[in-house]
């Protein structure tokens, strides 16, 4: 687990019992989620805690590789823990938004021979897939 007070005070920011809620509760999602998704949770909680240090917050953990940012073409990012997770690429469907996981060895494998071939190092990569789910495609 990630040490939340020598993360902040390496910072320069103090750990208020707001933003350790904040941290845990982003850390804990077991799915991806918005910045809204998490003040508005936050809210419901009465944690009393600012949009703006929600946003803040959850730009202090992506910088620090705690949580992954998304860009699915929707207007807006979402997160998701990379806390005990492995790396994993994501189908999205067009229609209803849904998001499905996938880890795929091969895929990793010839991307990491294309990267080599041409005297390319991998630092990070993010797969993404846009179509149609199956509930979709059969809902006319």
């Amino acid at each position: 687990m990630v040490n939340l007070e020598a993360l902040l005070k390496d910072r320069g920011i103090k750990l208020t019992m707001q933003r350790r809620e904040l941290f845990e509760k982003a850390l804990l999602q077991h799915r991806h989620f918005s910045a809204e998704d998490l003040y508005a949770s936050l809210r419901q909680k009465r944690a009393g805690i600012s949009r703006a240090t929600v946003y803040r917050t959850l730009k202090l953990l992506a910088a620090n590789q705690v949580l992954d940012v998304h860009d699915f073409d929707r207007g807006y990012r979402l997160y998701e823990s990379r806390l005990e997770r492995h790396h994993h690429d994501h189908l999205i469907c067009l229609r209803c938004g849904k998001i499905t996981e996938f880890e795929n060895p091969e895929i990793e494998m010839e991307q990491e021979r294309v990267a080599k071939s041409r005297h390319f190092k991998i630092l990070s990569h993010t797969h993404k897939i846009y179509g149609l789910c199956q509930r979709c495609r059969t809902a006319h």
